[in-house]
């Protein structure tokens, strides 16, 4: 932070908000090695791991990420080995983006599979047009753009340059599209997926089910409904629950973009990360 021209006070309030994540590095668009961490592409899942289904067609894959590449243990009790596939489906719904997450622990008898019923269509929309291989990078993630935080650097005249030139160290490279997503980082009550949550959930049917999901937060989602007043520190509490295990960016140089330049943000609950039910998750859509 020294080296970029961040005052004292700023360096301060930033370090106690710093958090831990993993950067999803570019490696290489030629070599994809079976079982390799990857965007794009065709997966490699075993044969006992079913394809995701959409309401039409097959889910479209985006990730997989080989957990045994990771250098120092991820947060929340979550696997230290397998891999974690994340599909979507093509819909325009951007507070529930329909998705499946799957972990396999047994990278046993890996296979490249494409789905059976694709329509090129869905492909043009919705796929990506060339795989990369992926290096998951241990680093910092500094909530720089968080409100809540009185840094000078929001005032300063060369503010905006000076918190590029700090995110390009924190993910270790000066080419935004070298880098494509990472794991866990900075999630605070301010942050806009946060500040938004309540209207985050409104989307998911209200059914006993979701009560059961959602706990608390259901409460809030009804009082929404209602246009009633929902006590902020019962929704502060309901949020401390949830993490974003993963933040997925639009990205030219694989052909990978969201809507206008967007992002997915997947959204799970500490207690279903450490039990490993990749069965209770939630995607929205953040988009310019």
């Amino acid at each position: 932070m020294k080296k970029c021209g961040i005052r004292e006070n700023d360096q301060r309030l930033l370090r106690n908000a710093a958090n831990e994540c993993w950067y999803l590095h570019l490696d290489d668009g030629q070599d994809l090695p079976l079982g390799g961490s990857r965007i794009g592409g065709e997966p490699d899942m075993p044969s006992n791991l079913p394809w995701p289904a959409g309401e039409s067609e097959p889910m479209t894959f985006l990730l997989q990420l080989r957990l045994d590449d990771i250098s120092s243990t991820l947060p929340y009790g979550m696997p230290r080995s397998g891999m974690l596939y994340f599909f979507v489906e093509d819909d325009d719904n951007s507070l529930s983006v329909k998705h499946k997450l799957l972990w396999s622990g047994d990278l046993s008898g890996l296979s490249r599979r494409k789905p059976e019923g694709r329509t090129a269509e869905t492909e043009r929309r919705h796929g990506i047009a060339s795989a990369c291989s992926l290096t998951i990078v241990h680093g910092v993630d500094l909530p720089l753009s968080e409100d809540s935080l009185p840094l000078a650097l929001n005032e300063d005249d060369d503010g905006f340059d000076k918190r590029c030139a700090l995110e390009n160290l924190l993910r270790g490279s000066d080419v935004r599209e070298a880098v494509c997503g990472k794991l866990f980082g900075s999630f605070s009550v301010h942050n806009q997926v946060r500040k938004n949550v309540a209207a985050l959930f409104l989307g998911h049917d209200t059914e006993s089910s979701s009560e059961a999901h959602f706990g608390d937060l259901y409460a809030i989602i009804e009082a929404n409904r209602q246009k009633a007043e929902v006590n902020p520190g019962l929704l502060d509490y309901e949020i401390a629950l949830w993490n974003r295990l993963l933040w997925l960016d639009s990205n030219f140089k694989v052909g990978f973009n969201i809507w206008d330049a967007g992002s997915y943000s997947v959204l799970m609950r500490t207690e279903d990360l450490a039990s490993h039910n990749f069965e209770r998750s939630h995607v929205m859509l953040e988009t310019c």
